[in-house]
Parts: structure tokens; C-alpha cells; sequence
């Protein structure tokens, strides 16, 4: 079985659908992974790298941000290094009035 990295510009693709086309390709990689026809693999860099794009470039607050994070490491078709520890910090970064 082929096994894909997934890298911060797929799941921007995925999550935010500005262009069709690449939505479509991104989608289309996803349910393969769905049908366990392939397998995709993340690290934690590239969790953080999606944090810092949509608070940055795309001005997204903060719960937008996390609700966008959830449903990335709600993906179980995907392995995330380290997913439960990134789960847990989500979890108090979201109770954090101050971040």
C-alpha cells in the first residue's frame, strides 16, 4: 500500500475550498485513505503550521482555529505523530482566556 505525507497545504485545501480543483484532488486522496486504499501520515509540525496560517495569513480567531484543529485530528484515517499529546494542548489552549 502506498503511504502519502500529508503536508500543511492539503488540509488547507480540504478545510477551506478556495480552489475547486485542488479541493477535488485533496478529497479525492482523503476517501482513498477512507477505503484504506492508501495510507497518509502527518507530523506535528505540519499541525502547527496550519495553526499559525489561519491565525496569520487567513486572520482566523481562535476558536475558529481550534474547531479547524479538532476536525483534523478527529481524522483517524490519518496517522499523526503525536496526536494524543497535541490533543491534550489543544484542549487547554482552547480553556486559556489569554492565548
Amino acid at each position: 500500500m502506498k503511504t502519502y505525507f500529508v503536508d500543511t497545504n492539503y488540509f488547507l485545501r480540504l478545510l477551506l475550498k478556495e480552489d475547486e480543483k485542488q479541493f477535488d484532488q485533496v478529497y479525492s486522496l482523503f476517501q482513498q485513505a477512507i477505503k484504506n486504499e492508501v495510507k497518509l501520515c502527518t507530523s506535528i509540525v505540519v499541525l502547527f503550521e496550519i495553526y499559525w496560517v489561519l491565525s496569520s495569513f487567513y486572520k482566523q480567531n481562535k476558536p475558529q482555529v481550534c474547531q479547524y484543529l479538532e476536525k483534523i485530528l478527529a481524522m483517524s484515517y490519518i496517522e499523526i505523530e503525536k496526536r494524543e499529546t497535541f490533543t491534550y494542548a489543544l484542549s487547554i489552549y482552547k480553556k486559556n482566556a489569554l492565548i
